[in-house]
């Protein structure tokens, strides 16, 4: 199928099965209540005219996927460091697996730590570009 509209990419993005994920949602969420979670950041898109009678060439769309590990706690760092890598294995697979359907063109991924509410959590970050 691929990228047809940045309407549908988002919901393509978030249907993805990643291995480990217990919740996911469809917008950044205000508060945490499971663990990992799954959402999406709010996306980039672009388009050009590529013909003088105003044909369009392809759409392309950027958004970033965001997996919430755990919680920032002292003491913990090596498991919770270890966790997000096996999450980074995870979101790769499903990623891949999906690239064909979903229109994935590429993706890049680190490790963070960001605050949701009022707790410091570990994420997985993925940039996924995709085009149709």
């Amino acid at each position: 199928m691929g990228f047809t509209t940045y309407a549908a990419f988002i919901p393509a993005l978030m249907d993805m099965t990643v291995t480990g994920v217990e919740a996911v949602l469809d917008e950044p969420p205000t508060q945490i209540s499971t663990l990992p979670l799954m959402y999406p950041k709010l996306p980039t898109g672009e388009g050009a005219i590529e013909a003088f009678d105003s044909s369009a060439g392809l759409l392309s769309g950027t958004c970033e996927v965001v997996v919430v590990i755990e919680a920032l706690r002292q003491n913990l760092q090596p498991v919770n460091f270890a966790d997000a890598l096996s999450m980074m294995d995870a979101l790769a697979a499903a990623l891949e697996a999906g690239a064909g359907d979903i229109g994935i063109d590429s993706w890049e991924m680190q490790i963070e730590q960001d605050i949701i509410g009022n707790t410091s959590y570990w994420l997985v970050v993925a940039t996924v570009e995709a085009s149709g």
